[in-house]
C-alpha cells in the first residue's frame, strides 16, 4: 500500500495487488473410454443414449451420446462394466472395459428396438379397480426413488410456483415456503429426496432462478487423451465446442453453469472467450493469459445448442491447454 503525494488522510492510501501463480499441480491418473451407440437394425447413431460404467467397488460413472451418437468419459484406471440404454431400445448386455492411465479404450454399442430400459426413472401409478384402455396415472408425494445424480437434489412439489419478487434462493437440504410462494404441500417444510420429480413445472420467475451446487468436478482437460472433453490443445484462432450435458451430473434442464476456467502452458500472450454454442462470438474475453504462468478465473456460462459451450482461442500463434471445472448449475 502507498499514500498519495501531499495527502495525510487514511482515505489517501491506495492498495495495489501484484500477479501470482499457482504451484505445480499433480495430474491425477486418468484414462478415456469412448465409442458410439447405434441402432442395430439401421446402423443410425442414437442421440442422448445413456452409457453407465461401474467399477469393481460399485461406484458408477455416467455420460450420454451427442447428436452423432458418440460419447467420451475420463475415468480413473481400472476395470469397469459398461452398459448402454436409450428410450425405445433394449438395453445392451454388460461389457467389460479396462482403463489404463493415459490410454484410450473404445467400446461401441448397437441397441435393438423393443423399448427396454429407459434412461430416467418413471413415475409411480396407482392401479385402478377396473380395466381401462390405458393405465390411470395418479401422482404421489415425492418418494426416495434412486437416481443417477452425484449429489442429492431438491424435489419441488408438483405445482410449485416460485414468487416473482422473492430473492434467488440456493438449494439447501430443506426449505420452508414463504407467503406468496409454494403452497401446494400440506406441511410447511418440504424434505428433499435423492431424485428430481419429473412433474416439476415452474410457471413464474426468470430462467436460472434456482442454483444447484456441486462438489467441484472436472469436465474438460485438453491435457488428456484426444476426445470430446479432452485433447488436443486449443490452437490459435480456432474454436472448439464442448458438450456439458450429463457431464458431472449436469441435467438436460440446466440453462447455465458456474465454472472455474484455467489456462495451462500457453506458448504466447492471448485470451480465451467462452460463450454458448450457436451464439455470436462476444467481444469480451473470459480470461487473459501470457506464456510461462498458470492463470484461472471464475465465470457463469449459459449453455448453447445441445448443452454445448464454445471456446475461442485468441492468440497470434501457438497453442494452450484448457481446463474447465464445474461448481454448480442454474435451472
Amino acid at each position: 500500500a502507498a499514500s498519495l503525494p501531499g495527502c495525510n488522510s487514511e482515505r489517501c492510501w491506495q492498495t495495489r495487488i501484484g500477479s501470482f501463480r499457482f504451484p505445480s499441480c499433480v495430474t491425477p491418473a486418468r484414462g478415456t473410454v469412448q465409442g458410439t451407440v447405434t441402432d442395430a437394425g439401421t446402423f443410425a447413431p442414437i442421440s442422448g443414449a445413456r452409457v453407465v460404467l461401474v467399477d469393481g467397488g460399485g461406484a458408477s460413472y455416467e455420460t450420454a451420446t451427442n447428436a452423432s451418437g458418440a460419447y467420451s468419459r475420463l475415468l480413473p484406471p481400472g476395470s469397469y462394466t459398461a452398459t448402454a440404454s436409450a428410450t425405445g431400445y433394449t438395453s445392451s448386455a454388460p461389457a467389460p472395459v479396462s482403463i489404463s492411465n493415459g490410454g484410450s479404450t473404445v467400446q461401441n454399442f448397437a441397441l435393438g428396438s423393443g423399448g427396454g430400459a429407459t434412461p430416467t426413472p418413471t413415475r409411480t401409478s396407482t392401479p385402478t379397480p377396473t380395466r381401462t384402455p390405458t393405465p390411470t396415472f395418479t401422482p404421489v408425494p415425492p418418494s426416495p426413488t434412486p437416481t443417477r445424480t452425484s449429489t442429492p437434489t431438491r424435489t419441488p412439489t408438483p405445482t410449485f410456483t416460485p414468487p416473482l419478487a422473492s430473492p434467488t434462493p440456493t438449494r439447501t437440504p430443506t426449505w420452508t415456503p414463504t407467503p406468496g410462494g409454494p403452497t401446494a404441500t400440506p406441511t410447511p417444510t418440504v424434505t428433499p429426496t435423492p431424485t428430481q420429480t419429473p412433474t416439476v413445472t415452474p410457471t413464474a420467475g426468470p430462467p436460472g432462478a434456482w442454483f444447484y451446487t456441486l462438489t467441484p468436478c472436472r469436465v474438460v482437460d485438453t491435457r488428456g487423451p484426444d476426445g470430446l472433453l479432452g485433447g488436443p490443445s486449443l490452437v490459435a484462432g480456432a474454436t472448439r465446442n464442448f458438450p456439458l450435458f450429463e457431464a458431472c451430473g449436469i441435467p438436460l434442464t440446466a440453462k447455465s453453469v458456474a465454472v472455474n476456467v484455467t489456462v495451462v502452458d500457453p506458448t504466447a500472450l492471448g485470451h480465451l472467450t467462452l460463450y454458448p454454442t450457436g451464439s455470436d462470438l462476444p467481444l469480451a474475453s473470459t480470461i487473459n493469459f501470457r506464456s510461462g504462468i498458470v492463470r484461472a478465473n471464475n465465470a457463469i456460462l449459459p449453455l448453447g445448442v445441445s448443452g454445448q459451450v464454445s471456446v475461442f482461442c485468441g492468440m497470434p500463434s501457438g497453442t494452450t491447454d484448457f481446463i474447465l471445472d464445474v461448481t454448480g448449475w442454474f435451472e
